[in-house]
């Protein structure tokens, strides 16, 4: 593995040295986004929660939910749908 070198080196050159790999390797978390509608007639938290609650039947090691919209459907002058836009993100094995 080669790895850059910036000490006391001018801007222009780098350095380059062979590191040895450690006898233990580390486990870097690994973790993936999906984004997602969630809809509910009742509640902006409601939808996210159907959306979590649905999401969790099929993806694992769910970390969070990040929520980047929320829309509302009107029909007659009254609110009759929720909608969130969010991120979900999960840990991969």
């Amino acid at each position: 593995m080669l790895a850059a070198r910036l000490e006391d080196a001018p801007s222009e050159s780098v350095k380059y040295s062979t590191l040895k790999p450690s006898k233990r390797e580390t486990r870097m978390p690994v973790g993936k986004i999906i984004e997602l509608v969630g809809t509910s007639s009742r509640g902006f938290e409601d939808a996210i929660n159907e959306a979590v609650r649905r999401s969790a039947k099929t993806v694992k090691n769910i970390r969070g939910v990040d929520v980047v919209g929320q829309k509302v459907i009107v029909k007659e002058g009254k609110v009759t749908e929720y909608r969130v836009n969010l991120k979900l993100s999960f840990g991969v094995e």
